[in-house]
């Protein structure tokens, strides 16, 4: 498995070709740094499973998209998690985030 740092001058220059590359050339890749060993998932087929199969995967355990107390509404996988999806969708869903339109601007 290749070892990466997306944080690199280099990686963060040209994201788009890093992650690109990183997709062909491995789409699990080991990252060592930001308080310990982690993956980053490229594909998304594979970002689909890790998100979704929580029999597997799941954030309890440290599958999350940052590192962060398990507690956070965001780190919490389902059932614990629906009771925030439900008072945030209304924003984050394409409706609520044009009414930002004009504060982004």
């Amino acid at each position: 498995m290749k070892t990466v740092d997306p944080s690199t001058p280099e990686a963060l220059a040209d994201r788009a070709g890093f992650y690109n590359r990183l997709r062909e050339e491995s789409p699990v890749a080991r990252v060592d740094g930001n308080g310990g060993e982690h993956y980053l998932v490229s594909s998304f087929d594979l970002v689909k499973d890790v998100l979704t199969d929580q029999a597997h995967y799941s954030k309890a355990w440290g599958s999350q998209l940052a590192p962060m107390e398990y507690h956070i509404a965001l780190n919490q996988d389902s059932p614990e998690f629906n009771a925030f999806r439900s008072i945030y969708i209304k924003y984050m869903a394409p409706s609520g985030v044009r009414r930002w339109k004009g504060d982004c601007e």
